[in-house]
């Protein structure tokens, strides 16, 4: 199985963020071959690193 290489940047559409009572829902869409998983923990340690946490 050969491995592709992937951008080191990710085109993050439709970003959407909706705070619920004990959670916070988001929103996204990405193109194939991103991975939701790593715009998720780029989003909380951006969040951490800021006023917002």
């Amino acid at each position: 199985m050969s491995q592709e290489r992937r951008s080191l940047r990710l085109a993050v559409r439709e970003l959407a963020f909706e705070p619920e009572a004990d959670a916070v829902l988001v929103g996204f869409h990405l193109p194939r071959g991103g991975f939701a998983t790593a715009v998720l923990r780029e989003l909380i340690e951006a969040a951490a690193d800021s006023d917002l946490a």
